[in-house]
């Protein structure tokens, strides 16, 4: 009797032990099996070809009117394009959070959506590269180059391939870690963009003058770089489509 009592005890803890291996197994197993989030910073130097689809997504897709081009629909617009374009990439719930940050910031800045010229452009332009600055986000260094490449935008004194020259330039001073991220967006984005708005199938979308078109999209990258590169490709896609549909 006493035997049989030891065998069932060691018969319950090898089901137990089996029980908890098992258990073990399959929690190793779920893990294992989950989607790993998006590596950002593979998506660095992409962020140029990113706009560039963002843009064709959004003008091979969108239904909005020009009475409907708001900066929250075009944002919806473009963040459900590039959703069903790459989920993985673009996740909703990440893309969502950095769209409230985003919106909070905007609030506070003397940007405006509804513009109707060059100088309205640049003031944006200038308005995020002070808050940049001011957020130490950027070098003292770094913000007087970009304000000489607005200025220049501004007053017309240099024509597109000049001011492109000027755009690259940047990529040839030496610049700490953080500069370099956002020098390397704004880089991206402007040549991507100049790409984009001198092709002639591309010129009967935009009604904005001259280089602000490029400025508009640049600008936007620039400051969307304070969240990582898929917030810079929607914020770069957002201000360029209101930009050029005014």
């Amino acid at each position: 009797m006493k035997m049989f009592k030891l065998k069932s005890k060691l018969i319950v803890a090898v089901m137990v032990m089996f029980g908890i291996t098992a258990f073990l197994s399959c929690e190793k197993e779920v893990i294992v099996n989950e989607v790993p989030n998006q590596d950002e910073s593979n998506l660095g130097n992409k962020i140029g070809e990113y706009h560039n689809i963002a843009l064709d997504l959004y003008y091979n897709n969108s239904r909005l009117k020009s009475s409907e081009m708001s900066y929250k629909n075009v944002r919806e617009e473009i963040i459900a394009s590039l959703t069903n374009y790459n989920s993985e990439l673009f996740n909703d719930a990440q893309i969502n959070e950095y769209a409230l940050q985003s919106e909070k910031v905007l609030s506070k800045l003397k940007i405006s959506f509804s513009l109707k010229n060059t100088k309205s452009i640049t003031d944006n332009f200038l308005e995020l590269i002070n808050y940049l600055e001011q957020n130490n986000e950027i070098s003292t260094e770094l913000t007087n180059q970009l304000k000489n490449i607005n200025s220049n935008v501004l007053e017309g004194n240099l024509n597109s391939s000049e001011i492109l020259d000027l755009v690259n330039d940047l990529n040839n001073s030496s610049w700490s870690e953080q500069d370099a991220k956002y020098v390397d967006a704004f880089t991206q984005v402007y040549n991507s963009s100049y790409e984009y708005w001198t092709n002639a199938k591309n010129l009967k979308s935009t009604k904005a003058e001259g280089d602000a078109v490029i400025v508009a999209d640049a600008a936007g990258a620039l400051y969307g770089m304070i969240l990582g590169p898929v917030w810079s490709i929607i914020e770069g896609a957002i201000f360029s489509v209101i930009a050029n549909n005014q």
